[in-house]
């Protein structure tokens, strides 16, 4: 199992009780950018991580917001063909984790780092 896989995983534990329009809003990227149901179920899990964990260092917390401004943000880097086939993508300054997490869920044969230097973000 590599580490990315580790990270859907572990992501799937979380349990998620989305609303209706943040899952729609979810699949509509996932067809978008043609994710897996693997890698969708992960993202509504950060999603929910996001909202609920007071430790989280964002603001935006609200489901539907957190969709736009974390998930789809960072969905738009696979529209670049070398993001999309990348074999290692670091996230500097990753903070709550953004675009790094997404793009581990996105991109499973990638290697993806989180590096973040303040650690009251960790």
């Amino acid at each position: 199992m590599t580490g990315d896989q580790r990270l859907v995983v572990v992501l799937l534990h979380v349990p998620v009780t989305l609303p209706a329009t943040t899952e729609a809003r979810l699949a509509e990227l996932g067809d978008e950018y043609g994710l897996r149901p693997s890698a969708i179920d992960a993202l509504a899990a950060l999603i929910e991580l996001i909202a609920v964990d007071p430790l989280t260092p964002t603001t935006v917390r609200d489901h539907a917001a957190a969709v736009d401004v974390h998930i789809a943000d960072s969905l738009v880097a696979l529209e670049l063909d070398v993001v999309r086939e990348a074999r290692t993508i670091a996230d500097l300054g990753s903070g709550a984790g953004v675009p790094g997490l997404v793009l581990a869920s996105a991109v499973p044969s990638a290697r993806v780092w989180l590096v973040e230097s303040n650690r009251r973000k960790c």
